[in-house]
Parts: structure tokens; C-alpha cells; sequence
């Protein structure tokens, strides 16, 4: 029997792709689009991530909201003259006019029509006459670079995304006994701080052989009271003293989710640097998990508008849908943030949860 495949093509390219993915594979790939997703090469990324042939697919443009337009559109296909073809349509994308033209259009057909809800992983078949609603689960499970892909992103540092500074077991200690609450690293920090506001740009190394005077206590700190592991015993490298500096915490969480949800290296990234036409955004750490999309910041000790400019920035990347319905945004905080009934400080909360963005502290983290 031969197989077409049906997709409405959106700015929400996952459903598009995961059922792809999903179905058996096809002899054709219909895409019912318009000219501005095509402007924007939204179908373009699905067949990229999905490796259709070029050749096995057709693009069929049309107006959104004529319900005329879009009829005699796909009347022109001249379908459903060959009984031994089947049609799987998923008329999630697209706007009402459209998902509702291809429905009526296909069912005359030897078809099967889906559906997938919002915030499911999961297709429902569209059929009035079946009782049984139930979600079907899909078994696809998107990687990181496909996800982004399909929203036109790619990893410019993909090499590096899972590159840790230090053995895991380290950054642990470093969580569990605050081995770095201390005024070695303070001072580090305000020499860092100075040092750019001075050079305009952070320093590349620091010399631990001969420091600075500012920091002429930290070689005995790293090398006996933390014990921490330079790859140099003389310098002190750039990922070294972003690691110190706060970076610890980034690995230290990337380490906690990768373990609690089974992740492998192909679906969570930690400094992942994604470049898009002329725009670029660096998470702090970005993982999907059952084809959602999860992009989160972390902060040590937060000033509030620290913390305020760190939810605004994440939910601007949000808002402006660059990651489709299917992503969530996070913060987590390295240290305590409570007020005094024991809850994460009410305005600062609901702003966050206003912006669509969740917040977390140390007493939470395990509820990421």
C-alpha cells in the first residue's frame, strides 16, 4: 500500500516533525503551507530534521484563512484516485481554516486523521464515531540538535556542549560542603570584576606562579584547603575561573538532571552557544525531555535586579516563540532565597510565573 503523510506547516514545528518520525515511512510528504512559513523555511526545517528526500516531498501553498482557497488548493493535487493509497494527516499546525479544510478534504479518503493536544506527547485519532479518545503516546524522542533545528537553531559549539571542568565527584563536594563560600573566591571575583570594567574584557588566565596582590591568598586556597584540580599548576585557565566564579553550579544541576531523568549526551547541553540568522543565545543549560524543549539560567547569590534582568531575559527568548509552545524556561539559585514564612520571595515568584518562567533555590532544585 502506498503511504502519504500530511502535515500543516506552522511557526510550531515539533508536532510536524515528531510525526513524521512516528508514522511508517512514506511514499510522499504533503505539506500544506502558506508563503510566509515559507518565507521563514519552516518546512524546510521539517524535512531537514526528518531526512525526507527532497524529491518524495510537495509543497502546497495556500491562502490561511480561505476556506475556498485551500478546497480547490488541494482539489488541484487530484487525489484519491489509486485505492491502495492511504492518507495520515495531522492537522494540529496551522490556523482553524486550515486544519478544518484538510479534515473534511482527506475523509473521504482511505485516511486517518490526528490531532495532538497542547502540552502532550501524543497523538489523538480524530474520529467522531470512536469512544475511545485516548492520547496515544509516541515512542520518537527528539535530541537536542533536532529540536533546535526545527526551529531553524544550530549549536555552534557542539563539541563542547557536555565538556565538564572538573570530575563530577568534585563538583559535588564543592554543592554539598560550599567549598567555594569562601573570601578567596570573593576576592576573585572582584578582581575579575575590576579587571573588565578596566580591560573590557575578562582575563584569559591568571597566574597562580606570581598573582595579583589582590589575590595572593588564593594559590594556598585552591592547592590545600579545597584541593581543587588546576590542569596547571602555575595558571589558572578560563573555563578554571569561570568554574570558580559560579560555573560550578551550572555543572553541578547539568550532573542532577542528566542523572534524574536518563539523559545521554545527545539530548542536554550545558554553555550551549545557539546561532539563528543574526541572532545568538547562550543558556546556561538547555535539555529536551519527551519532545519538550527545557532552557534554564543559574545564578550563586542573587542581587533582586540581578534576578529580575535574569527573568526578563529568559522570558524575552520565551515570548517571542522563538522555541515553540513546546519549551519552558527556568532559574535556579545556588543558595537559599526564602522570606520569612518559607517561601521563595512572593514578588519575585509571581513575577517569574507571570513570565511563563519557574523559579527554584537550593531547598528546590530537586523539583526541576
Amino acid at each position: 500500500m502506498s503511504i502519504t503523510v500530511v502535515n500543516i506547516v506552522s511557526e510550531q514545528t515539533i508536532p510536524n516533525i515528531v510525526f513524521v518520525k512516528e508514522m511508517p515511512s512514506a511514499n510522499r510528504y504533503l505539506f500544506v503551507t502558506t508563503q510566509k512559513m515559507e518565507e521563514k523555511g519552516i518546512t524546510d526545517s521539517i524535512i531537514k530534521v526528518c531526512g525526507i528526500p527532497l524529491h518524495q516531498t510537495t509543497k502546497l501553498p495556500v491562502l490561511e484563512n480561505s476556506f475556498q482557497n485551500i478546497t480547490h488548493r488541494l482539489q488541484e493535487l487530484n487525489l484519491g484516485k489509486n485505492p491502495n493509497e492511504e492518507y495520515l494527516i495531522n492537522i494540529t499546525g496551522g490556523t482553524k481554516p486550515m486544519s478544518i479544510v484538510v479534515h473534511d478534504f482527506f475523509r473521504q479518503f482511505n485516511s486517518r486523521i490526528y490531532y495532538m493536544p497542547l502540552n502532550s506527547n501524543g497523538f489523538m485519532l480524530c474520529n467522531a464515531e470512536q469512544q475511545d479518545e485516548t492520547i496515544m503516546p509516541v515512542s520518537c524522542r527528539l535530541s537536542l540538535t533536532e529540536y533546535l533545528q526545527g526551529y531553524g537553531f544550530e549549536i555552534a559549539n557542539q563539541t563542547e556542549m557536555n565538556r565538564l571542568t572538573v570530575l563530577p565527584e568534585f563538583t559535588g563536594l564543592v554543592f554539598e560542603e560550599k567549598l567555594l563560600n569562601a573570601p578567596e573566591i570573593v576576592l576573585l571575583k572582584k578582581y575579575i570584576e575590576t579587571f573588565t570594567k578596566e580591560q573590557h574584557h575578562q582575563p584569559g588566565s591568571i597566574s597562580l606562579a606570581n598573582p595579583p596582590h589582590e589575590l595572593i591568598a588564593l594559590p594556598n586556597f585552591l592547592y590545600y584547603t579545597i584541593k581543587f584540580p588546576v590542569q596547571d599548576k602555575n595558571l589558572l585557565n578560563n573555563r578554571e575561573i569561570q568554574y570558580l566564579t559560579g560555573g560550578w553550579f551550572k555543572e553541578y544541576l547539568y550532573l542532577q538532571l542528566k542523572s534524574k531523568y536518563r539523559l545521554n549526551d545527545s539530548n542536554i547541553g550545558i554553555n550551549v552557544k545557539l546561532v539563528k540568522n543574526n541572532m545568538a543565545i547562550e543558556p546556561h543549560l538547555i535539555f529536551t525531555l519527551q519532545n519538550s524543549l527545557y532552557m534554564g539560567y543559574t545564578v550563586i547569590a542573587p542581587r533582586k535586579t540581578e534576578l529580575e534582568n535574569t527573568i526578563y531575559r529568559l522570558s524575552g527568548i520565551k515570548k517571542g516563540r522563538n522555541f515553540g509552545l513546546q519549551s519552558k524556561g527556568f532559574i535556579a539559585i545556588a543558595e537559599i532565597f526564602r522570606n520569612k514564612a518559607g517561601n521563595i520571595q512572593f514578588d519575585l515568584s509571581n513575577r517569574a510565573a507571570l513570565q511563563d518562567v519557574l523559579l527554584y533555590d537550593r531547598l528546590s532544585l530537586s523539583q526541576i
